[in-house]
């Protein structure tokens, strides 16, 4: 099937990613610089949280299992 046409053209171990609900953790130093970015993801489907303390990180993590958990290399703690 040609790709873009509005068929299901996925086959076996494909899978359309506007199909599946993806859950991202983003760790950063200023999480209010973020809530734009964490916006877009949420209107698109995608859950989208982020946190500056590790410790709130640690809590998401353990209560939510994120697909994905960014990290910013910036990260004022050093535990990090």
């Amino acid at each position: 099937m040609v790709p873009g046409n509005g068929a299901d053209d996925s086959g076996p171990g494909e899978f359309n990613l506007d199909d599946i609900e993806i859950d991202i953790l983003i760790l950063a130093k200023n999480p209010n610089q973020l809530k734009n970015t964490c916006a877009f993801l949420n209107r698109r489907g995608w859950v989208a949280t982020a946190v500056g303390s590790v410790t709130k990180a640690i809590e998401y993590l353990s209560e939510k299992h994120p697909d994905f958990v960014l990290i910013s290399y910036n990260h004022p703690n050093p535990s990090v």
